[in-house]
């Protein structure tokens, strides 16, 4: 009999109400509408079943919102608000911490820095940009 193969052990799911949540919030920006109620339901989202203080203290501090950079619009933290793809294009050329290095000692550093360019990307495609009308 043939053993089957290792991802047959395990059931995987593609949580489709995290990126619905996100989609509507992108919509209601892109159109100009209000962003409070998407927003809470990303919120709301995001954490389901991490249901810890830490991830309601990020919540808390969580906006979409037109970012310190005029012409996009995005997930963002701070006041003046900073959107998460630039801080994470920012951490993307830092050497890798002590403690990722410890967890992760096979690790190498062009390991971390594609892992830091992923997140970026992924992060950003959550991101809107002004498109100027040059008529």
């Amino acid at each position: 009999m043939e053993e089957p193969s290792r991802i047959n052990e395990f059931q995987f799911q593609l949580d489709k109400t995290k990126q619905d949540a996100l989609r509507q919030l992108l919509e209601a920006a892109a159109s100009g509408k209000d962003t409070e109620e998407p927003l809470k339901l990303v919120k709301q989202k995001l954490t389901e079943g991490a249901d810890t203080d830490g991830n309601h203290e990020a919540m808390d501090l969580l906006k979409f919102v037109q970012a310190d950079n005029p012409k996009s619009m995005g997930l963002s933290v701070g006041d003046p608000p900073v959107l998460l793809s630039d801080i994470l294009w920012t951490i993307e050329g830092m050497e890798m911490p002590s403690e990722v290095q410890a967890d992760f000692p096979h690790l190498k550093e062009h390991d971390w820095n594609a892992a830091l360019r992923v997140m970026m990307l992924i992060l950003s495609t959550y991101d809107l940009s002004c498109i100027e009308d040059d008529s």
